[in-house]
């Protein structure tokens, strides 16, 4: 077990509530934070077991730092550590510049106390269901001009379909909820996306640790929170007012399949749901296809 002082497991707990609040690990919903661990790491998060200190998000991660070994706990910090680096924890108002140095620090201690990885046993690490690190970095590299221009399809959709969002009074008046969080999530693809873009690795140029960090901090987020948000919109209720077009699904949906080799949200998904907007299918039916379809892709 990895042996974390009180203090650490303080400093762990206040780094990880940015952007939220304390409890909060970054920008997780209970949804996504439960994903992400058993699919990045293979870890039931909502066992009780972890519940020992509470069972909001941050007590959990601290209750899986108490009874994991420093490689386990090492990797989940690390991954975090980049997350809130992608959430500009230099803005938080709850985390100090200070904290951040120390978490830093924290990673290397921990980092000291773990057996050393060979280069090869790093790189074949699972990061993704069935997708290892060596897979991810070189599909990044050779699909590259691929994502480049998969990536502009889907900012120029996002974009269209915000404007078709945005104007949407009917959906506004009648679900502003839905309305609201929907123009969210299409601003938070974007941002994504954008980023993304900016991060990619040429094949041309050797890729670097913190490269790779990179690449698959954003895939791991990507997968495990930004398409299953988007998929949310598949809901028959939701469907009936604002939905996501084709061209947004197959986008969205080639990024995270060039990247990770397997289909992710369903290109069957698509004709349901373009059959669904020229009225050849009612919203009820077409949630109904395009669930299964995803059930089955899973």
């Amino acid at each position: 077990m990895a042996k974390l002082k009180e203090t650490q497991l303080d400093l762990i707990k206040r780094y990880v509530s940015h952007p939220s609040g304390m409890g909060y690990v970054a920008d997780f919903s209970n949804q996504t934070f439960s994903t992400w661990f058993r699919d990045t790491w293979n870890v039931d998060i909502d066992d009780p077991k972890y519940e020992i200190d509470g069972t909001s998000k941050g007590n959990r991660l601290i209750a899986f730092c108490r009874q994991s070994d420093e490689t386990a706990v090492y990797r989940v910090l690390n991954s975090l550590r980049q997350m809130a680096h992608d959430l500009e924890i230099e803005k938080s108002e709850i985390v100090k510049i200070k904290d951040v140095k120390a978490f830093d620090k924290l990673l290397e201690i921990i980092e000291q106390n773990i057996p050393k990885n060979t280069q090869d046993e790093v790189l074949e690490e699972l990061v993704l269901k069935n997708v290892t690190r060596r897979q991810l970095l070189s599909k990044a590299k050779s699909n590259e001009v691929s994502l480049l221009l998969v990536g502009a399809t889907a900012l120029e959709n996002l974009s269209a379909f915000r404007e078709v969002v945005r104007s949407d009074n009917l959906c506004a008046v009648e679900t502003p909820e839905i309305h609201s969080k929907l123009l969210e999530l299409i601003d938070a693809l974007i941002e994504h996306i954008e980023k993304l873009l900016n991060i990619l690795p040429s094949a041309s140029v050797s890729t670097t640790d913190k490269d790779g960090d990179e690449i698959v901090s954003w895939t791991q987020r990507y997968v495990n929170g930004a398409l299953p948000k988007l998929q949310e919109y598949f809901a028959p209720e939701r469907l009936g007012t604002t939905s996501v077009p084709v061209g947004v699904i197959l986008a969205c949906g080639g990024l995270g399949s060039l990247l990770t080799g397997f289909n992710l949200i369903g290109f069957g998904a698509g004709s349901v749901v373009g059959k669904l907007i020229v009225g050849e299918m009612k919203s009820g039916a077409a949630a109904d296809q395009i669930t299964k379809r995803l059930d089955v892709d899973e």
